[in-house]
């Protein structure tokens, strides 16, 4: 009978050393705040759907009034807040952030023609406008477009869509959301 207790009380201790371990020295292992980095993460490994845009990102609106008809080069248009034709189009970027999430809501079905919407800025080092990734299309029938490209947007350039119309036979509203997220 001794013998059974005494390999009963050892199991148990053996039991609860291996959970104290498993407890105290797994945590040890677990990763700090911050220890992966980018040169740790394969390319292409990570997509926008994949990120939860906690508070590190920022949701961007803006409406755009008077998108014209016919076909022209294009319209700068705010980032935020309402712009139209002849307003203030252009807006500072203090630091560098990601733009993503691009969704465009016309008032309406596009009758004709196409639409086209994308993120540009003002490189004042290389003295040029650079076109982003964050662009969509909004084709004849349609009334909205999405896009989940990701677009680097150095601090110190001036940031603005380009909205382009193509065939188009009426003016428009378009209302638009996307995301500022820090890197």
């Amino acid at each position: 009978m001794l013998n059974q207790v005494v390999a009963h009380v050892r199991a148990n201790v053996v039991a609860y050393l291996a959970l104290f371990l498993a407890l105290g020295v797994g945590t040890a292992w677990a990763l700090e705040r911050n220890s992966v980095k980018s040169k740790h993460i394969a390319p292409d490994a990570v997509r926008a759907s994949d990120i939860d845009f906690g508070v590190r990102s920022q949701v961007m609106l803006a409406t755009f009034n008077n998108l014209g008809s016919g076909t022209d080069g294009g319209i700068n248009m705010g980032p935020v807040g309402v712009s139209g034709m002849g307003g203030v189009n252009e807006m500072f970027v203090p630091q560098t952030f990601i733009a993503t999430g691009l969704r465009i809501n016309l008032e309406e079905p596009l009758p004709a023609g196409t639409r086209e919407f994308w993120l540009r800025y003002y490189d004042y080092d290389a003295q040029d406008d650079v076109d982003t990734e964050l662009r969509c299309e909004i084709e004849t029938g349609e009334q909205r477009c999405q896009s989940n490209a990701r677009a680097r947007v150095p601090a110190g350039t001036t940031l603005w869509f380009e909205a382009a119309n193509t065939n188009t036979i009426n003016a428009d509203y378009a209302e638009v959301g996307w995301r500022a997220v820090l890197p």
